[in-house]
């Protein structure tokens, strides 16, 4: 597909949140997503995501935690995640999800597949394509536009981009530069500061 990924709004992601509790993986489908959403991971950096990395021995959120290098782009270094109140939500109410349906540890991936095994980047995105396709969203609202519409909103809300670029784990400011998005309504007040 070419082009960037489209942004997400507020009402499409709460029209996908929407769909994805009809669905029949509801409970993976929706903390996929949150986690996608709130911490701007790429696929490559939660398919093999263990259920001991995210949850501490006692099967409770941890405050932040470690995605290894291999598990991150390029596999060149580790990258901490911290989780709000919103995914930390979600995290708790997965956790009884799957307590409810098998016996857990520490190991076992955070996200199966019908075999067990951890979720191909296949699968992934055909989870959440098929989700945007679902609630009418054209064939440019892919996987990464979770991310890019997690790190354009910080961008929005203007944190320093070095605070963006330690949650994006990119090697260098100038990347994150590819995802800012123009937003109409902040050129509007941007341009507002030249009136006289």
């Amino acid at each position: 597909m070419r082009g960037k990924a489209k942004l997400l709004t507020d009402k499409d992601i709460n029209n996908c949140l929407r769909y994805i509790q009809t669905t029949k993986t509801k409970e993976r489908t929706s903390a996929m997503f949150i986690l996608m959403l709130t911490t701007a991971l790429r696929i490559h950096s939660i398919q093999k995501l263990t259920v001991g990395q995210v949850y501490d021995e006692h099967f409770k959120p941890r405050e932040s935690f470690l995605i290894q290098p291999n598990q991150n782009k390029g596999g060149r270094k580790s990258l901490q995640v911290y989780i709000n109140d919103t995914l930390h939500k979600e995290l708790v109410s997965y956790m009884r999800f799957l307590q409810s349906k098998r016996q857990l540890n520490l190991e076992q991936y955070l996200f199966t597949s019908n075999k067990g095994s951890y979720l191909s980047k296949q699968q992934i995105i055909r989870i959440i394509t098929g989700v945007f396709k679902a609630v009418g969203l054209d064939s440019q609202y892919r996987c990464h536009s979770l991310r890019a519409t997690a790190l354009t909103r910080l961008m929005d809300a203007n944190y320093p981009l070095t605070l963006i670029q330690q949650i994006s784990g990119h090697s260098s400011i100038q990347t994150l530069s590819i995802y800012y998005r123009s937003n109409p309504k902040n050129i509007k007040n941007a341009l507002e500061t030249l009136s006289y």
